[in-house]
């Protein structure tokens, strides 16, 4: 199978989706016959097949702001988010093609938005081409103070400034989609920035775009290609003295066919999945206000319930939610009242108003979360004398490590968080309230360093209204209960690939009685000597900002 798939990533292009799921992989991988797959594997490398078109460019922010960064499909408009909030000095390389089109826009901050540009009080934003330059140099494309970009070129070490003009490759792309039928694309690759330590490659595979597709064979029957691949057999001999000529030819051939098929299969794949996200996002907004709103909805019904034994004493779970990527438990009898009381007592000294990231890597007062809080010490070192709040975390780790098999410690960990809202009645516009939000990335990206990864929400006081946490893009419903703890995870623990949106959540609006939780963040890869105060609110280590 992986020779299979070795054939079928070398014969995708230009469009980008991410990787397929395993059945569409084995779908399209199907229409492969074994025997000539082998052959075809062994003749690759001395078919010489290289790839003119891939180019490495470098995108470096000179804004004096953050930056996102998108590919943008030129055929469909879709637009892929390459680089999130790059702060001003960054690079992003990126392994691209030439002809692709990014854009680059300010990063809007969450309270004010863009505030750089005095006469719109607009993001700006402005787009890029990769060029046909020689394929041995480095574009790099600077976007400065006036977001204006600039155009350069790299050769080894020296740096050489050029004019740049998306004009003159406007009109370009017929003339080099002819040559991608035998050409063997690379994969595309992202890094998160040049400066960022134990970062991993987002990789994509390429399927045809649409201007390709207008020039490829119409899909035919699944047996085509072993037909193909049969007489093509019957035709070399595959010792050591092979007519380079046809086997090329008969490798561009059934390249050609599985190309024509699985293209149309994964096309259409992605056109219903691609509907489907639409249709959910459309409807997530009513949901969430219908939930919200109605005080008497219980908690989602699970799809298992489970057991979880603690320090001998059993714990009864439910399973509301699980994914690779994505778990919502719900545990009863989780906190009991002394803990939550000597939680609340340590609590109230500093309670001050909650805040949220501000999209600069700091934190700033907004009107999207209203509530109290403080951050609550926790005193490990009385630990083995049953100091309560000890006694809590510990149990806290214990079940999250239960679920994702982490191995979480609490060395450079966060506090545990007391959270506090206040109902005003019915007639209160601005109750306290948390709107949807993650509490780490849910972007489906690659892990970044000594971040978020898992939840603990503890239920200590009831309001009489409201007050439910609300999963709008999961369909889960989680009323609160008294001593109750909802957890969640958000990341995949084998490939470390984050959640696409399903632990995206609420807290609804408090209408009347008190609401207080004990909040736990859990992040992975911290210890005592990169903690989390050292990491800014966009996942950059402090040390590392300019």
């Amino acid at each position: 199978k992986q020779q299979y798939n070795d054939l079928m990533i070398a014969s995708l292009n230009n469009k980008m989706i991410k990787k397929p799921s395993s059945s569409a992989v084995l779908l399209a991988l199907g229409l492969c016959l074994a025997p000539f797959a082998q052959g075809i594997k062994a003749l690759a490398p001395r078919l010489g097949v290289a790839d003119k078109l891939g180019r490495q460019i470098e995108a470096i922010n000179e804004s004096g702001g953050p930056v996102d960064i998108f590919w943008i499909n030129s055929n469909t408009f879709e637009e892929n988010l390459m680089g999130r909030a790059v702060e001003n000095g960054r690079h992003l390389p990126l392994n691209s093609y030439v002809g692709h089109i990014f854009e680059v826009r300010e990063s809007p901050n969450p309270e004010t938005g863009c505030n750089r540009d005095s006469v719109h009080q607009l993001c700006r934003a402005e787009r890029f081409k990769v060029t046909e330059d020689d394929a041995n140099i480095q574009q790099i494309f600077r976007i400065t103070s006036d977001f204006s970009v600039g155009y350069d070129v790299e050769y080894g070490n020296e740096v050489f400034d050029d004019e740049y003009d998306d004009d003159e490759y406007e009109d370009e792309d017929d003339d080099y989609v002819a040559e991608t039928d035998s050409e063997e694309p690379e994969e595309f690759t992202c890094d998160e920035g040049t400066d960022a330590k134990d970062s991993e490659e987002l990789t994509y595979v390429r399927v045809p775009s649409l201007k390709v597709v207008e020039n490829m064979r119409p899909p035919g029957p699944r047996s085509l290609c072993r037909d193909q691949a049969k007489k093509a057999l019957e035709r070399m001999s595959l010792g050591p003295n092979i007519d380079a000529a046809e086997a090329s030819n008969a490798f561009s051939e059934y390249v050609s066919c599985v190309e024509a098929n699985a293209t149309s299969e994964l096309l259409g794949t992605n056109e219903v999945l691609s509907f489907q996200e639409a249709a959910r996002n459309n409807v997530i907004d009513y949901f969430e206000n219908y939930t919200c709103a109605d005080f008497h909805l219980p908690t989602t019904s699970p799809i298992r319930n489970a057991t979880w034994i603690n320090k001998d004493k059993t714990y009864n779970v439910g399973i509301l939610h699980e994914r690779p990527r994505s778990k919502i438990h719900v545990i009863a009898d989780f906190i009991t009242d002394e803990e939550c009381q000597a939680v609340e007592n340590a609590a109230k000294p500093g309670l001050h108003v909650a805040a949220v990231a501000d999209g600069t890597g700091g934190s700033t007062v907004s009107k999207h979360r209203k509530a109290m809080q403080a951050g609550v010490k926790v005193a490990w070192d009385k630990e083995a004398d049953g100091d309560l709040i000890a006694r809590l975390s510990r149990r806290v780790y214990d079940y999250a490590n239960h679920v994702t098999g982490l191995n979480f410690r609490e060395n450079g960990q966060e506090e545990l968080m007391s959270i506090q809202y206040r109902g005003r009645g019915i007639n209160d516009t601005e109750p306290d309230r948390y709107f949807p939000h993650c509490d780490g990335d849910c972007d489906g990206l690659p892990f970044k360093f000594g971040q978020r990864v898992a939840t603990m929400v503890l239920y200590c006081t009831i309001p009489l209204k409201g007050g439910a946490t609300n999963f709008r893009k999961a369909g889960i419903h989680v009323q609160p209960t008294k001593g109750f703890g909802a957890f969640f995870s958000y990341m995949d623990s084998d490939d470390h690939i984050m959640d696409e949106g399903f632990t995206e959540h609420s807290a609804c609006p408090v209408v009347e009685g008190e609401k207080k939780v004990v909040v736990q963040w859990i992040r992975y890869g911290v210890d005592d000597t990169n903690p989390w105060d050292s990491f800014n609110s966009l996942g950059f280590k402090i040390s590392e900002e300019y």
